[in-house]
């Protein structure tokens, strides 16, 4: 099926990136375990859409309850993925910033309501001209909750700019522009269904920039350098330290 074919690419990407990702060693910090949880979504945002595709205009043959499960599933995975990519930001900051019970509950909140309403708000089928594709009360409260941690990620991103290094600065207020086009395109041309393409594209940039970690690593020992070692100790004895008040 020709409409499959940039979904299936995207799909053998994201898992290339997987295994290159997860054959290197890692600083055992809270920011690599957040990203840990980023790519699983994405990875599962990038396989849902793929059979989403298949589901969506094959619904003559798929039952209507599998059709809707995997769109679900779909849209709660986006969902998750863009939580993930926020708090990981907020994870890069370190001593900078630690967000107090109250901050993080209104945090999640647009996740939490948003995936309810994913799971109970009808959902409907538009057919297209190139491809069936899905709209409605469900796909318009996801655009809520994307647009809110954009709006929030690009928020901390100025407000803690120099506290970023140069290329994470880079990956992550570079995502916010290009989530804002994917977006602008899909409301005028909803066929184009580019949700996979800001996907690819950010996890790229967050991988190359904050999660390449051969520069922690002695070419000739394989072990982490003195340098990373000192990222380590910093964050453990941080996370002793007793929480700040959350900041705005």
């Amino acid at each position: 099926m020709a409409y499959t074919k940039t979904s299936f690419v995207c799909l053998l990407l994201i898992l290339y990136m997987g295994v290159f990702y997860f054959s290197q060693k890692h600083l055992p910090v809270k920011s690599t375990k957040i990203f840990s949880k980023y790519y699983f979504s994405a990875l599962t945002v990038v396989l849902f859409d793929f059979i989403t595709l298949c589901t969506v205009n094959l619904m003559d043959v798929v039952p209507p309850a599998i059709n809707t499960i995997a769109h679900i599933i779909y849209m709660l995975a986006i969902n998750f993925m863009l939580y993930y990519m926020f708090v990981y930001e907020q994870s890069l900051l370190g001593k900078q910033f630690k967000p107090g019970k109250r901050l993080k509950f209104l945090q999640t909140l647009p996740l939490n309501i948003t995936s309810v309403l994913i799971i109970v708000l009808p959902l409907n089928y538009v057919e297209g001209l190139y491809t069936n594709y899905s709209m409605g009360p469900k796909v318009y409260s996801l655009y809520a909750c994307a647009i809110i941690y954009n709006i929030v990620l690009l928020y901390y991103g100025v407000r803690y700019y120099r506290y970023l290094q140069k290329e994470q600065r880079t990956a992550l207020l570079a995502s916010v522009p290009i989530f804002f086009i994917v977006t602008v395109v899909s409301i005028v041309f909803p066929e184009g269904l580019l949700v996979i393409v800001y996907v690819i594209l950010s996890a790229v940039g967050l991988l190359m920039s904050s999660e390449n970690t051969e520069k922690y690593i002695d070419k000739q020992t394989g072990m982490f350098n003195q340098y990373a070692l000192g990222i380590v100790i910093r964050e453990f004895m941080e996370d002793k330290t007793p929480s700040a008040a959350a900041i705005f």
